[in-house]
């Protein structure tokens, strides 16, 4: 992750400029697999009724992945109001199609500006924020898996990946051990120190109650956008269960993150509507499907972003 500063606010806006234009690009080029008149048929067909739906279920994502962070930071007792923690958050929505994860820099930097606090003890919440939401979109791809009948790689992987989990979180002298290790061989003890005391402070958010609440938020989250994922295929015509749906939908988003794109831009738009007509779905409906479903989620965020952005930076800008 990028440190944020203002500086490099300008050109941080200017790359969601250009992702919008990428975004466009996808979907143009998608189009030209299947007829311009069904798309348009399909588009029309999606109601207000249908719109407030979808944008009613992302907002109820980004209010549990974004009470996450005030439940973390109440943890690590940093006294950050709600109101103001929703601030912070929503303002980084803004950057959240930038690479180097300066969305979530930002919201970093505006807790330090406003709360004079150091990002070794916000890290954690950084982290733990990118490590529920991995968890709960694995728990429920590997659940998605059903749909497909690999019932018992299913049951490995879920065993496999779990035990992993467990693993780290209850073990955190190996990550110390592995850093010491890495300091050493590296020569760069102030960095690895640093590293260091973000593991110690995030032990704090390890224990199991703390851990399964913030897994649990980020599950309720994802599950709003995996069902409004889900309605939005139904009333579009395709056939496909909730199961399946979970597993696209879930598997996109994974593998989107791991591409590095920033909000996996581009590669998570080509998996979704390449699985959707894998298993059957229409062309118009994958495209129609999969350009909606992130407009009412990636981009609504940005939007939100936007709004929030300036009232972030004002009260930032009177505190300098």
């Amino acid at each position: 992750m990028k440190k944020f500063n203002k500086n490099k606010l300008k050109p941080a806006l200017l790359m969601v400029l250009f992702s919008i234009a990428i975004f466009m690009v996808l979907i143009g080029a998608a189009s030209q697999f299947t007829e311009m008149e069904k798309l348009k048929t399909q588009l029309a067909s999606i109601g207000a009724e249908m719109w407030v739906g979808l944008l009613f279920l992302g907002l109820v994502n980004f209010f549990f992945r974004g009470y996450r962070w005030h439940f973390l930071a109440n943890t690590l007792n940093l006294n950050i109001p709600f109101k103001k923690m929703a601030l912070y958050y929503a303002c980084g929505f803004a950057l959240v199609t930038t690479p180097g994860k300066i969305g979530t820099a930002l919201r970093m930097w505006l807790i330090k500006k406003h709360h004079n606090i150091d990002l070794a003890k916000t890290a954690p919440i950084m982290l733990m924020d990118q490590l529920t939401d991995l968890i709960a979109l694995m728990l429920f791809a590997l659940i998605g898996l059903f749909a497909f009948k690999y019932i018992g790689i299913s049951l490995f992987l879920a065993g496999g990946f779990l035990c992993g989990v467990i693993l780290l979180l209850y073990k955190p002298k190996l990550i110390l051990f592995i850093l010491d290790k890495m300091s050493s061989l590296l020569n760069k003890p102030k960095f690895f120190e640093s590293l260091k005391d973000i593991i110690i402070t995030t032990k704090a958010l390890l224990s199991p109650y703390v851990f399964s609440t913030t897994t649990l938020f980020a599950g309720i989250g994802w599950a709003a956008s995996i069902y409004s994922f889900y309605i939005l295929i139904q009333h579009l015509g395709g056939e496909i269960n909730l199961l399946t749906a979970t597993f696209i939908y879930t598997s996109a988003i994974i593998l989107g993150t791991l591409s590095m794109m920033p909000g996996g831009l581009g590669t998570g738009e080509v998996i979704m509507v390449g699985l959707l007509i894998g298993v059957g779905v229409p062309n118009d409906v994958a495209i129609i499907s999969t350009a909606v479903i992130r407009l009412v989620t990636l981009w609504f965020a940005v939007v939100i972003g936007f709004i929030f952005l300036p009232f972030g930076l004002k009260t930032a800008k009177k505190i300098t």
